[in-house]
């Protein structure tokens, strides 16, 4: 992607901050320039290198390429009208408005032709306001609509797809139309129904609230002013859905009456289905060698019709492109330089082991011989690397509902992962690694396998994995602890299994 020369961003709190702290971290820009209200938003900015300079002028749009306007929605149409006359041909304006064929009607009516404007709107955000919140990674893996019409400039769309892509986003292009019906149901009727929520409830009660009801409640924190322009913006689609909510409201009431267990029940079962049906889930499974991750992970993902990812695969795989092409594997830069010119993906079968492609290579025998796992160390413990790695796995693992294992996989990857940490005693983690290699046929060619090796090998991994300074082996904080010393794998998938049920 070429890089802009100015970019300037209006609004800047939380979205426009963090858009500000990830564009600069990437170096996307040569000057990132800020707009906003206050000149105390401004000095915070610049002080959390949102921002390079900012102003209160919106005149100081002059020389921008790209003006990204982060304003409520309310405020989207009247902020371009004005910075118009300080706008030099060619000058892109994108958006972040959560509502899209008002404000692209209204613009396309008084934009001029040699200005082009996409409208967009990123699946990101929190109840918290202000560039104090903003936070470089806010947009990591997330969803941004961008709006296509029949007067959309195609260089200027790519333009802006580019960008949204580099700042980790996935994009997808829809008509403004289907954007405001899809958001109707997925964004604003939910906000509608938390605030509804909160206001329905007892003040006298509220002291009794617990985690499920602070989570079902959380984004009636949002900001009332924004959330009226939206609601008054896109009032023809959310007067819709709200039908249709208070249909299905009034449904749940007659049978709860009417002590209809049956039809309460099908009721709770359907929505649970299909919110397990559309919602990707990820389960990271992490522990030490030998605790069993690799075949419950496995089972567990054969149980539920998950894809398996097994993370370790894609640092044995670099692992042996790097002793095969005679590298030194102390050499940090030719490390480097390998991993960032390799590609690594999987041959998927839903619910069944994948096949590692090295390079589009079938390499799953070759990666699991013991000299791979004792030198496997080597790559995984630097931090380039491992951010190579990431980046593939959120690729790999795009649109899928998995059950992967590995290293920071519930901590970075994917940190609202259900996490699960596996542990045994060493003598038992001894014993299976023993039956898992007597098992592979080809791991032993030419090799010396005994208990008393196979113990002092995880020993020292142990001990290397868990004093490493890049994702070094630990339990992350949010992780379900489980000791399958003496539980069959049967009896840790069930364990597993019950746990995601009850929390």
């Amino acid at each position: 992607m070429k890089k802009f020369n100015k970019i300037t961003i209006i609004g800047t709190g939380l979205i426009g901050g963090s858009l500000g702290l990830v564009i600069k971290k990437k170096k996307l820009a040569r000057q990132v320039f800020g707009i906003a209200k206050h000149e105390r938003t401004i000095e915070e900015a610049i002080k959390l290198g949102a921002i390079d300079k900012g102003s209160l002028k919106l005149k100081d749009v002059r020389e921008s390429e790209l003006i990204i306007i982060c304003t409520p929605v309310g405020e989207v149409v009247q902020t371009l009208q004005k910075i118009i006359p300080f706008l030099r041909a060619g000058s892109l304006i994108t958006d972040v408005g959560s509502t899209k064929k008002k404000i692209t009607q209204e613009i396309e009516r008084i934009l001029p032709r040699e200005i082009h404007f996409v409208g967009g709107h990123p699946l990101a955000g929190s109840e918290k306001r202000g560039v104090r919140a903003a936070r470089r990674d806010l947009f990591a893996n997330s969803l941004t609509f961008l709006i296509k019409s029949k007067k959309t400039d195609i260089a200027a769309l790519k333009k802006v797809k580019q960008l949204w892509e580099e700042v980790g986003s996935r994009v997808k292009i829809i008509s403004a139309a289907q954007h405001d019906k899809i958001v109707a149901e997925i964004s604003h009727l939910p906000h509608i129904a938390a605030v509804s929520l909160v206001n329905c409830v007892s003040e006298k009660y509220l002291k009794y609230a617990a985690k499920g009801w602070k989570d079902s409640t959380r984004i009636a924190l949002s900001d009332a002013l924004l959330r009226r322009d939206i609601c008054i913006d896109n009032k023809e689609e959310i007067s819709r859905v709200l039908k249709g909510f208070i249909e299905h409201l009034i449904i749940m009431r007659d049978l709860i009456q009417k002590g209809d267990s049956q039809g309460i029940t099908k009721e709770f079962k359907k929505a649970r289905q299909k919110k397990l049906k559309k919602e990707r889930i990820v389960i990271a499974i992490d522990g030490p060698a030998g605790a069993g991750k690799s075949v419950v992970s496995q089972k567990l993902a054969a149980k539920l019709g998950f894809y398996y990812l097994d993370t370790g695969a894609m640092y044995r795989a670099i692992t042996l492109k790097a002793i095969k092409e005679g590298i030194d594997l102390r050499d940090k830069a030719r490390l480097i330089k390998m991993c960032q010119e390799t590609e690594i993906d999987f041959r998927f079968k839903k619910a069944k082991k994948p096949v590692l492609l090295l390079d589009g290579k079938d390499v799953e025998k070759e990666i699991r011989k013991e000299e791979i796992t004792n030198k496997v160390f080597y790559l995984a413990k630097l931090p380039e690397i491992r951010k190579r790695m990431v980046i593939l796995q959120r690729k790999i693992s795009e649109g899928k509902d998995i059950v992967a294992e590995g290293r920071d996989i519930g901590s970075v990857v994917f940190p609202q992962a259900k996490k699960f940490y596996l542990d045994a005693s060493i003598e038992e983690r001894t014993k299976r690694r023993y039956k898992q290699l007597l098992t592979q046929s080809g791991a032993l060619q030419g090799e010396e396998l005994s208990l008393e090796k196979i113990e002092q090998n995880i020993k020292i991994r142990d001990k290397k994995d868990s004093e490493r300074k890049v994702a070094p082996l630990k339990r992350v904080k949010d992780a379900i602890y489980i000791d399958t010393t003496e539980m069959s794998i049967q009896e840790v998938v069930k364990r597993i299994l019950e746990c995601l049920t009850t929390n």
